[in-house]
């Protein structure tokens, strides 16, 4: 969710009120008496409306069937922005997503949402449409669960339809709720299955049922209608006169950290198609902000050549944005021509500042690469809008700093967000999921996180390398235009800094630099007590001598990251250097283990049956093979994870005060 809203932040410059123009509107016969009513409910983006409901929408309408699409979530936003000041927080923001969780979201937001959510129930039912579709993402579940239950009581025999993203990563609870889960591209599956239920040819006795779609299967994007968003009161949204749309699918590379590779095969669409679809909708609902929800763009230089040429030739006044790879083509003028077509902005999955973490990803690019798109970038007033990974499975002090030198290095170039989620998180669907051994990390999770084999990195050394790179954003942004997603109380509670002189800059190098100091023979202590030195010797670097103190607290961490980052580590690190080096760090820390803090790998890791699980699989080459574990196989990695339980606590409580030295000369005293 944060690199989506650090996309559309750009496009709120150009926001204004629409008006519908019918005449461009494309006429419809309905010849079907099956119907859908497709559902949105919070939380997802409150930018833009959802462009999987138009297109599917545009589909079966083309096919005589009626449909209506219902975003709940764009009016639980407009419903709840009043309340924002009173709730202290605002769950739209990527930044608080947790909140929609289980029994936070009914115990928080709920009160907001009820009485129109009750008489959108009303509504639906009244219509009694004969399927109901909803978009699943782990952001909604609950409310998902909740309305498709209370649905299911007052119209029995209509069918209950999921898909999105949660169908991929959560099928197993879906199909326990729904009648049918469609898991993949939903344009052919959705058609086949209502023609169907027109035909009176679905079993029901198959119930619950899922459609996957197969695994090689690759829908052509050149042949769809033009989305069909006059469901959607435009002017209900963030940016009224902006609109998704897709250049391609899937994703030219296959990195190690990612699930939507593997979600369906790449394919390119016809820049000629894209454009016509552009410019109807244009005409139609005065939409001129794109927001291209690609994997990547630029998977094919040439074909978004030919799209930025195109759309300057029909002299098409849109401003658009999109994700895309770092690559080395795209020099100046290519840069240059984008920014003539309406590319205000790129958003790079940057990942990394180090070109052996690039390589573990397998992201088949340099940093140097990465450091020029950046400076050309600048020159043609196209902006870099950056995602990060923090903590990945391989990455050392020395990668972490990699990723702070590069950012330092080029800060007044063309990035101009900076986002990462709190932490690196292993999917069922990705290469690191499916061979954790290949990176460094055991089948077994503690404290719900990924843990190296050799105890050097877990959930207490990631909180403290989360916690460093929120302070190097903090500190970053104060001096800089830079923006990432705000966290307003890390600041005033999790760490207090002063320089000797805070009008020091420095320019920043990129070294190799044993970060060892501490070293007991004790990995899991060492490590933790020398993770932020990777930090401090960069803070001292570029911006001279100061004191620092860092706090923790199970509490802090939770309130400040949610969940998935609050281990019970309490206590501070304080670190104090003069302008030539010399320093003394105290530590006072205690972590506590929670009880069975050690658990394996979920079942549907080894087993899962889906398209996107096996491309996975195929691609991470595991010792077991594509058709994955056997069950004795698994059954002995959960006897190892009760055998940790019963026999490895990692809980400590250490005081230590040292000293040391990176001296530089004092005749260099000028160097910041």
């Amino acid at each position: 969710m944060q690199r989506e809203d650090a996309i559309l932040q750009g496009l709120l410059e150009l926001a204004e009120k629409t008006e519908v123009n019918n005449s461009y509107k494309i006429p419809y016969e309905i010849t079907k008496e099956t119907d859908i009513w497709f559902i949105m409910l919070p939380q997802w983006s409150h930018f833009l409306p959802p462009f999987n409901q138009a297109r599917l929408s545009s589909i079966l309408l083309e096919a005589g069937y009626f449909t209506k699409c219902l975003d709940l979530n764009i009016k639980c936003w407009n419903i709840l922005r009043p309340n924002i000041n009173d709730l202290g927080y605002d769950p739209w923001d990527g930044s608080w997503t947790f909140k929609w969780k289980g029994d936070t979201y009914w115990k928080e937001l709920h009160q907001y949402f009820s009485e129109f959510l009750n008489s959108a129930l009303e509504e639906i039912v009244k219509a009694k449409p004969k399927v109901i579709g909803f978009t699943v993402y782990w952001t909604n579940t609950a409310l998902v669960f909740w309305m498709k239950e209370e649905l299911k009581k007052r119209l029995p025999d209509t069918i209950f339809v999921a898909g999105g993203p949660s169908s991929h990563s959560d099928a197993h609870a879906l199909q326990n709720n729904f009648d049918v889960v469609v898991v993949g591209e939903a344009e052919k599956i959705i058609l086949s299955l209502m023609d169907s239920i027109e035909d009176d040819t679905l079993d029901k006795s198959t119930f619950p049922l899922k459609l996957t779609q197969p695994f090689n299967e690759r829908i052509n994007l050149n042949i769809h209608p033009i989305p069909n968003y006059s469901d959607f009161d435009t002017n209900d949204y963030k940016i009224p006169n902006g609109m998704i749309s897709e250049f391609s699918r899937g994703c030219v590379a296959k990195c190690t950290f990612c699930e939507e590779t593997h979600f369906w095969n790449f394919r390119q669409r016809g820049y000629l198609s894209l454009v016509d679809e552009l410019e109807h909708l244009n005409k139609q609902f005065g939409f001129n902000g794109v927001w291209f929800v690609d994997s990547l763009v630029n998977g094919s230089i040439k074909e978004l050549k030919a799209f930025a040429e195109e759309v300057v030739k029909r002299e098409l006044k849109i401003q658009w944005f999109g994700f895309a790879r770092h690559d080395g083509r795209m020099d100046l003028e290519y840069l240059k021509l984008l920014k003539s077509s309406g590319c205000v902005a790129l958003q790079y999955g940057s990942e990394s500042g180090s070109n052996k973490v690039l390589g573990d990803i397998n992201k088949r690019v340099t940093k140097e690469e990465m450091e020029q798109n950046f400076i050309d970038g600048h020159t043609a007033g196209v902006l870099a809008n950056t995602s990060w990974i923090i903590a990945f499975p391989t990455e050392t002090i020395n990668d972490f700093v990699d990723t702070l030198t590069l950012i330092w290095r080029n800060r007044n170039t063309s990035i101009a967000n900076i986002i990462s989620s709190t932490r690196f998180h292993i999917g069922s669907q990705t290469i690191v999921g499916q061979n954790p051994e290949k990176f460094g990390i055991m089948h077994s999770l503690h404290e719900h996180c990924h843990i190296r084999k050799d105890l050097t990195m877990g959930l207490p050394q990631i909180t403290v390398r989360s916690k460093c790179w929120t302070m190097f954003l903090e500190e970053l942004k104060s001096n800089r235009t830079i923006s990432f997603l705000p966290r307003p109380d890390f600041k005033k509670y999790h760490y207090s800094l002063k320089y000797n002189n805070r009008k020091r800059f420095g320019n920043v190098d990129f070294e190799t630099f044993d970060y060892k100091i501490y070293n007991t023979d004790t990995p899991w202590i060492d490590s933790i007590i020398n993770e932020p030195f990777g930090f401090f010797r960069f803070l001292w670097k570029s911006r001279g001598g100061y004191k620092l103190q860092l706090n923790f607290s199970k509490e802090l961490q939770e309130k400040e990251y949610g969940p998935s980052l609050s281990p019970d580590l309490d206590g501070k690190m304080i670190f104090e250097i003069d302008d030539f080096g010399n320093w003394i760090y105290e530590v006072d820390l205690k972590y506590i283990q929670r009880e069975n803090a050690w658990g394996t790998l979920p079942h549907s890791y080894y087993f899962g049956e889906e398209s996107s699980i096996k491309r996975a699989r195929k691609h991470a080459k595991p010792e077991w093979g594509i058709e994955g574990i056997t069950e004795e196989g698994y059954k002995e990695l959960c006897l190892e994870t009760e055998e940790l339980n019963k026999s490895l606590d990692l809980s400590f409580e250490i005081q230590e005060n040292l000293k040391g030295s990176w001296v530089i000369k004092k005749e260099n005293k000028n160097l910041f």
